[in-house]
């Protein structure tokens, strides 16, 4: 919260299953502004994400192969060990390691795109495929073990008219 990201390859990457919450940061200058993959189901509000090559793109995101795969990739996962090997401080418990409803998309609602994203967006009165994000849209599927699963949505609507006053990012 309150970040200035900007100048890299990727911003922010939110990977295996990283639920964060991202909120008032500018995130510019970079190839990709937020990348969320594997299972990840972050909530992405109130940022100015104006001035990346592509503002927000999903890699290998499916709540249908969550579904089908989440719980037995978790319990893999934790196997109750720690980070490094030792011994885990508490048990695992995979209810705690499920991600919310998996509706199959990501919540980046009421964020600035910048000046041409958001004439882009009211020309297509918020239902279009936006050039600045990389979803289902753009690639419906991707494969894994030789099975198809949709990638997610990004759910942009609605959106910021302006970017966010300096002051509000820090608070």
């Amino acid at each position: 919260m309150g970040n200035d990201i900007s100048g890299g390859g990727t911003g922010v990457l939110l990977s295996r299953r990283a639920d964060a919450r991202v909120r008032h940061n500018r995130i510019h200058g970079n190839r990709i502004g937020v990348q969320v993959e594997y299972s990840s189901y972050p909530v992405i509000r109130e940022n100015d994400l104006a001035g990346n090559a592509m503002a927000l793109v999903l890699s290998h995101q499916s709540s249908a192969w969550e579904r089908a795969n989440g719980e037995a990739a978790r319990s893999a996962e934790s196997g109750g060990r720690g980070a490094f090997g030792q011994a885990a401080r508490q048990p695992a418990d995979a209810a705690a390691l499920q991600p919310r409803v998996l509706t199959g998309t990501v919540d980046a609602k009421h964020n600035w795109w910048g000046e041409a994203a958001v004439e882009e967006l009211a020309r297509d009165a918020g239902y279009g495929n936006p050039s600045f994000i990389h979803d289902g849209r753009d690639e419906p599927y991707f494969e894994d073990a030789g099975v198809k699963y949709p990638l997610d949505v990004v759910e942009f609507a609605p959106w910021r008219d302006a970017p966010l006053a300096p002051n509000a990012r820090n608070q």
